[in-house]
């Protein structure tokens, strides 16, 4: 029927369940990216079941973009982690207004990641990024 959801590719699945239980499946460009015909990157989530960190451009209609795209996941029963910001060549000034709208309109939490040096920084980012997604959600 049309609308209905299309469950993830069986191979896929059994290509994910045969490796160690999966911690991050990176999106691939989008909440409805097509991965085959007939499946899209949406299907994969709900099929596996784990909660998601929704990653945006900041810029321009990030808010737009990004408040849809939870309300998105929530429809398909999926919790969002939290929200992050992708700061890099984005003005300073837009970069803080994005995420001071989106911290009030979100009930998750919202952090920023600008551009670091790759490898030495990555994995300080990654856990100053952790650190302010797990942090209490505030208003």
């Amino acid at each position: 029927e049309a609308g209905e959801p299309s469950p993830a590719p069986p191979e896929l699945l059994a290509w994910i369940h045969s490796h160690s239980a999966p911690r991050i499946v990176e999106g691939v460009g989008g909440w409805e990216v097509p991965l085959v015909p007939g499946h899209r990157v949406s299907d994969l989530a709900c099929a596996l079941g784990l909660p998601v960190v929704v990653v945006a451009a900041n810029r321009l209609g990030v808010l737009n973009h990004t408040l849809l795209t939870v309300q998105a996941i929530a429809s398909r029963g999926l919790s969002v982690m939290g929200v992050v910001l992708n700061d890099a060549g984005s003005p300073a000034e837009l970069s803080g207004w994005n995420l001071a709208d989106l911290r009030r309109e979100l009930s998750c939490p919202v952090a920023t990641l600008s551009r670091i040096p790759i490898p030495t920084g990555l994995a300080d980012a990654g856990h100053r990024l952790w650190a302010e997604l797990s942090a209490p959600v505030r208003d």
